[in-house]
């Protein structure tokens, strides 16, 4: 006979019979610096896959018991995605800073005498359709924001820098009762106020500028958006201010000219 031991999507075994043995990991661990138990590294792509989808631990939980599978607890699944994402969002960001320097020696090979000076396009994308509440709720319906700047130099059009920001917080619906609760710590997932305008890309896309001409000394010469995006404007004041030094020229996305084109008709 065989006694088993679950360890979310790992398993060990114990073979039971005039003795007793020790447990035999059917799975592969990470070895860390910490102490404790490592991690199966089953559990932990699991993590990592989560985090590129829309399925969250529930939904992965409802799978596995459709195709009557034994899941994971969900604590366990969110732990490991706790700990897991802090070091997807460093190795974004550093990858991100690598493609920028990547497209300076593009630049200075192709005979640019300004490698820094980019040309880019950027869009906002919310968990919500801002219309959607429209005779709902006097408030946008979004609680999430991803302002993203892909740059046009080369044909990959990789994404090379990152806005986010977030209205929600999982605590602070438990230490609202507290007299002293300010959910602004570290733990707080909330970016900005509740009170904030989501939808405003003129800030959001200046930080992102800021951000850019920050970390790798790089600015945006033809900026493509969307007719309404207040990215240009943004641009235009950093430019006015002194911040950066390049003009910048506003350039409309064609595929939304071609969606107001069928609105029109």
């Amino acid at each position: 006979m065989k006694k088993g031991e679950v360890r979310g999507l790992g398993c060990r075994e114990q073979m039971k019979c005039t003795y007793r043995s020790k447990y035999f990991s059917l799975y592969e661990e990470i070895a860390t610096n910490k102490p404790g138990r490592r991690p199966a590294k089953v559990n932990v792509g699991l993590a990592v896959g989560l985090s590129k989808t829309l399925t969250a631990a529930a939904g992965y939980i409802r799978l596995c018991l459709s195709t009557n599978l034994p899941p994971p607890s969900a604590r366990g699944i969110q732990d490991a995605c706790n700990k897991i994402l802090p070091e997807i969002e460093e190795i974004s960001k550093n990858d991100m800073k690598m493609r920028r320097e990547r497209l300076k020696d593009i630049q200075q090979q192709n005979g640019k005498s300004s490698p820094h000076i980019i040309n880019a396009q950027s869009d906002g994308m919310y968990n919500n359709n801002l219309y959607s509440g429209v005779g709902k709720t006097p408030f946008q319906p979004a609680t999430k924001f991803i302002y993203s700047l892909a740059e046009n130099v080369t044909q990959q059009h990789d994404i090379i820098e990152l806005v986010v920001h977030n209205k929600l917080c999982s605590k602070g619906k438990h230490l609202r009762l507290s007299d002293e609760h300010q959910c602004l710590g570290k733990d707080c997932s909330v970016t900005i106020p509740f009170k904030k305008i989501i939808g405003d890309e003129k800030t959001w896309a200046k930080e992102l500028l800021q951000e850019l001409k920050e970390s790798n000394d790089m600015e945006v010469q033809y900026l493509t958006t969307d007719p309404d995006s207040g990215a240009y404007q943004a641009a235009t004041e950093l430019h006015e201010a002194g911040i950066t030094k390049t003009k910048p020229t506003h350039q409309l996305d064609t595929r939304h000219k071609k969606i107001a084109g069928y609105l029109r008709s």
